[in-house]
């Protein structure tokens, strides 16, 4: 089976029904910028097909609720039609509500980073292809326990005298928080290092 057969349509699928992908309508207010996302979101659905169906308002008035990516990388690929669940029973005024809480409660949530990496490297030990997953490069290295070839060779010389204090501010990822703090923590007590993690 090809990997564009497993985003053809499903019969038993009752939560959506497969709709020709140009009758519908990107929502020309969505204040989302997805481009950098179509790519992998591409690649996801080539791979596994959809995890989702796109969301719309009604089909005399098909305007997209989610999935604007997900339309982009139907068209992308060539699919002639995408999975689509209809929001009849919504006004105008709701769908666009539910169009900006869908993106927003998405990002709401954080990541267990150590389950996460334990997750990638479990998949990795059963070399499951970690390729459109969304993770890719140094991320995924990171994840896949590969931390030696980012963290410097050797522990950098604190400054022999400090004239006076300063303090660093470091903005990261919650993911990256606490290899950045274990390097940090490793200079304390170093000659006239005293580090301090708010």
């Amino acid at each position: 089976m090809s990997k564009a057969a497993k985003a053809e349509p499903v019969e038993e699928d009752q939560a959506a029904k497969w709709v020709k992908r140009e009758l519908l309508e990107p929502w020309v207010g969505n204040p989302r910028d997805n481009e950098k996302a179509v790519d992998p979101v591409a690649l996801s659905i080539e791979r596994f097909g959809f995890g989702a169906p796109i969301v719309a308002w009604k089909p005399e008035t098909p305007m997209v609720i989610a999935g604007h990516t997900r339309l982009k990388a139907a068209t992308k690929l060539g699919l002639a039609e995408v999975p689509v669940r209809w929001m009849s029973h919504l006004t105008e005024a709701e769908a666009k509500a539910l169009a900006l809480a869908d993106n927003r409660l998405g990002e709401l949530a954080d990541w267990n980073f150590e389950g996460l990496q334990g997750e990638i490297q479990a998949l990795a030990e059963q070399d499951v292809d970690l390729s459109g997953l969304g993770w890719a490069g140094n991320e995924l290295e990171v994840l896949k326990g590969n931390l030696e070839q980012f963290l410097p060779k050797q522990k950098p010389k604190p400054p022999k005298s400090l004239e006076s204090e300063h303090y660093i501010e470091i903005r990261c990822t919650n993911e990256r928080l606490n290899e950045i703090q274990d390097q940090l923590l490793a200079w304390d007590g170093e000659e006239d290092i005293e580090v301090q993690i708010a």
